[in-house]
């Protein structure tokens, strides 16, 4: 059971990084994109499980109860694995030394092909409700959810209006004005 925790607590930190880093396109796209999620968090819920395997038996986590050596192993898991053992240069870059080369490695690849699936699919997605909707329209809607966003700041709210105020006052299309709010209203980024 133990080892499950150390998986489960792991996979739930992965979960988190993706749902903060991209838009979850809809439709077929979003199949894709949560399979490369669903094989990415897996994967590091399992290698945690593998972590604990290994250390629940060292001395140093003795003290501790089985279920919070579990929390810690999974917990710690990510730092583990982002840790590097030392740096070397190569061609004037870093290159670092450890698992942490492996780690960035793996997540770049499983984050390149999920966030081409995003941007496809907030770029369609957006290219849809352009289609649907005047740049006043869109402008009120972004206004609205900036006003409505009960996870946004008094002073956050404010910047975000102005960054709208910018948009719609910039030298730029009608066009490129409403594909940046369509935009901002699917994924809420400025």
């Amino acid at each position: 059971m133990q080892v499950l925790i150390s998986g489960a607590i792991a996979a739930l930190l992965t979960f988190f990084d993706i749902a903060r880093t991209f838009y979850m396109p809809s439709g077929k796209r979003r199949v894709y994109f949560l399979l490369w999620a669903i094989v990415f968090v897996l994967a590091n819920g399992a290698l945690a499980c593998l972590l604990y395997q290994a250390v629940k038996d060292f001395t140093s986590l003795a003290s501790f109860s089985p279920y919070l050596k579990a929390t810690l192993v999974g917990a710690s898991y990510l730092v583990l694995v982002r840790s590097k053992l030392a740096t070397i240069k190569v061609q004037d870059q870093e290159v670092p030394l450890g698992l942490e080369y492996v780690y960035n490695g793996a997540k770049e690849f499983v984050y390149k092909g999920m966030n081409r699936i995003s941007m496809a699919g907030l770029t369609e997605e957006a290219g849809k409700l352009v289609k649907e909707q005047s740049l006043k329209q869109l402008a009120d809607t972004a206004r609205a959810y900036i006003t409505n966003n009960n996870l946004l700041s008094d002073q956050e709210k404010t910047a975000r209006k102005a960054w709208l105020l910018k948009i719609l006052q910039e030298g730029t299309t009608e066009g490129e004005k409403q594909v940046t709010l369509a935009t901002y209203i699917l994924s809420e980024r400025m």
